[in-house]
């Protein structure tokens, strides 16, 4: 072990209810980056990255060892403007493709589909309108982030036009709904996700789902359940992704014409409708506008800034 840093809530003195310990590990060698997840009574996430990935750290990395300068050295060379256009770049590329996949399927009539790409084109867009303003963004307090962000720049009006992205008022009253369906959805895919992890991320042996949600979502619930409400709608296509690779053998559709009757993936694709039927079906275009329209106004206020 060459050098820890500490990143997240906590290193920037953000700490809620749910902060978790992100710990930055670096080490000798060569080795492929990995994260490995462990539930005590907190969650911690131990991110290890090999002496040559030091470019691969998060931009807000704090040091808490660094006998060698490692980490100081790193973030001596780094321009944190720029670091931060960077990821605003690459956040509006990937909301502007999601978009696309959003049209393209409005326009074959996959409604669920173009319900799902548009909110994936909304957490980027939430990603690169709180980093614009200079505010962390965060993928388990997102819209709060956001609030705060849209407050710098007095839109509250554009913040509202966000939220009927997710039909949230009338979504904040069926909160228990989304709850009952994120927490069944992952205890049915817990044993398939401590075997595979997920993606680059394993699960330590020791942690259970009880612990996990306990320290993950619940959390989330309890702080603002609008919160909440966006955590499920990004969650649920997240482990179809990353975790069942359902874009990967189907063509690029979440929701084919195809047999989805297995196990556990069917279950979850399940939920994740039912999450997205709670959406106005009717007004997916409608939706798919406003979400074109705020990417609009998104991209004024970059060239602004």
């Amino acid at each position: 072990m060459l050098a820890i840093g500490l990143v997240g809530s906590i290193a920037r003195g953000d700490v809620w209810r749910g902060s978790d310990l992100d710990i930055e590990v670096i080490v000798r060698g060569d080795r492929p980056f990995k994260v490995c997840l462990k539930e005590k009574e907190v969650g911690v996430d131990f991110a290890y990255f090999s002496e040559t990935q030091g470019d691969r750290l998060p931009y807000d990395v704090v040091p808490v060892y660094d006998p060698h300068q490692i980490i100081e050295e790193i973030l001596k060379k780094r321009d944190l403007d720029m670091l931060r256009l960077k990821m605003i770049n690459n956040s509006m590329e990937q909301a502007s493709r999601n978009l696309m996949k959003a049209k393209a399927s409005l326009d074959s009539n996959q409604t669920y589909s173009c319900l799902s790409y548009t909110h994936q084109a909304a957490e980027e867009m939430a990603t690169a309108f709180t980093l614009s303003m200079r505010e962390a963004p965060s993928h388990r307090r997102a819209i709060s982030q956001l609030e705060l962000a849209m407050r710098k720049i007095g839109k509250p009006t554009l913040f509202e036009e966000y939220l009927t992205l997710y039909n949230m008022r009338q979504n904040l009253e069926k909160a228990a709904f989304f709850y009952k369906e994120l927490k069944t959805g992952y205890r049915e895919i817990w044993d398939h996700l401590k075997e595979k992890g997920i993606g680059h991320v394993c699960i330590s042996r020791e942690s259970t789902f009880q612990l996990f949600f306990r320290n993950r979502i619940e959390p989330i619930y309890r702080h603002d359940k609008r919160n909440f409400i966006w955590f499920a709608f990004h969650e649920f296509p997240f482990i179809l992704l990353d975790f069942f690779k359902l874009e990967d053998y189907l063509d690029g559709q979440i929701f084919p014409e195809a047999d989805l009757n297995k196990m556990p993936v069917c279950h979850w694709v399940n939920r994740y409708r039912a999450i997205l039927g709670t959406m106005p079906l009717a007004q997916a275009p409608t939706i798919y506008q406003r979400a074109q329209n705020i990417m609009g106004e998104l991209r004024k206020i970059k060239s602004a800034n």
